[in-house]
């Protein structure tokens, strides 16, 4: 707590005594180009509510991804005009094609049948 006050403090206040002072700026003056305990806790605080924020930011995207999956499933499953209009058209055509087959199954049918006659007929003539 005190390396935070201190650190708030305007520079050249000291949170310590003022006989302290004069001798933590004595001993301070040689390591003065190696960061401060309060700016190494800010700087580590930075990077924490940053890594927080990115978490963050990572749970919303993939929050947002599972709605707008959930929003396209239901819009393909619950589209019946899109889906009528899709299978509509499938299904006349196969339509067509079961009565082609059954036009050409009925006269084969009666091609076999006028065959048949005719194997009868020259088998009983013979």
């Amino acid at each position: 707590m005190r390396l935070i006050l201190a650190a708030a403090l305007p520079s050249g206040a000291s949170a310590a005594a003022p006989g302290a002072a004069a001798a933590a700026a004595a001993a301070a003056a040689p390591a003065a180009a190696l960061p401060s305990e309060a700016q190494r806790l800010a700087v580590s605080q930075n990077a924490m509510l940053a890594d927080a924020a990115a978490a963050n930011m990572a749970r919303a995207v993939e929050a947002l991804l599972g709605l707008t999956t959930e929003l396209k499933q239901t819009l393909v499953l619950n589209d019946f005009s899109a889906l009528n209009a899709q299978l509509l058209p499938r299904h006349r055509s196969l339509a067509l094609r079961a009565q082609d087959s059954r036009d050409v199954l009925a006269d084969m049918r009666a091609d076999l049948a006028d065959v048949q006659s005719r194997i009868q007929r020259a088998l009983l003539h013979s």
